[in-house]
């Protein structure tokens, strides 16, 4: 069985070696081995977008780095850095 990397990018160089057995046990786990050797699916060129409070590029998973050559190639901050959780932001109240 091989170890297929999903995405156009594979990021760090070491990445497909460094955690290639913990990709392959999740692989086998959630059957994404069978999409991959089955129906041939790999998700290379597909784009995902994310909405979320945070995305922790530097996760070996999403390439550990941000920008155009890396996994998680755009962002943006729509709070700023002078948001303060502490406050009473809640528009609802």
């Amino acid at each position: 069985m091989r170890t297929v990397v999903i995405g156009a990018r594979a990021g760090p160089a070491d990445w497909t070696s460094r955690f290639a057995d913990e990709q392959q046990f999740a692989h086998n786990l959630t059957g994404v081995n069978t999409v991959h050797t089955e129906l041939g699916f790999t998700g290379k060129g597909i784009k995902v977008g994310i909405i979320d409070t945070g995305v922790d590029y530097t996760h070996p998973g999403l390439g550990g780095c941000f920008g155009p050559s890396c996994r998680v190639t755009t962002g943006f901050d729509v709070v700023g850095d002078a948001y303060d959780s502490n406050t009473n932001n809640n528009p609802q109240a």
